[in-house]
């Protein structure tokens, strides 16, 4: 075989695109006894393939595969929780509030605090404007 080819066709072989004639003509290529030293590892690495193809495996193979209905009560168990999870968090309490409106509450109850604070200082000056309407009436009474 041509050189230039087989270099051709180790290259296409090892990239993965030659068809199954093109890897039957490698295999009879490196069959021979004897090949170019630069493809020695190549004769190596068929002789292998080839060696790996005769072997066999004489043992029964079992697979055991659990039956599906062998415990049925327990995919019912799972059944009722994910059904029993998925119930309970869609009926949770939630506010369904986007941010702008927890950010207006916030705000509101915010403002409500500080009018409250002003409210009882108001209510402290009320308080003390009865003392002075009283401390007038008496002076009045005294001055008149």
């Amino acid at each position: 075989m041509e050189s230039v080819k087989l270099k051709t066709l180790l290259n296409s072989y090892l990239e993965g695109t030659t068809t199954l004639a093109q890897e039957s003509q490698l295999r009879n290529y490196f069959a021979i006894t004897e090949v170019a030293p630069d493809l020695a590892p190549f004769k190596e690495m068929f002789d292998d393939f080839s060696k790996v193809e005769a072997e066999t495996y004489n043992k029964p193979v079992s697979i055991n595969r659990p039956n599906f209905w062998q415990k049925p009560w327990q995919y019912g168990i799972a059944a009722i929780l994910v059904i029993g999870v998925g119930v309970s968090l869609f009926m949770l309490p939630g506010d369904g509030l986007s941010s702008e409106e927890r950010l207006a509450i916030k705000q509101y109850e915010e403002f409500k605090t500080h009018m409250q604070m002003i409210s009882g200082e108001l209510n402290n000056g009320i308080g003390e404007l009865a003392y002075l309407s009283e401390f007038e009436k008496a002076s009045e009474q005294i001055f008149k």
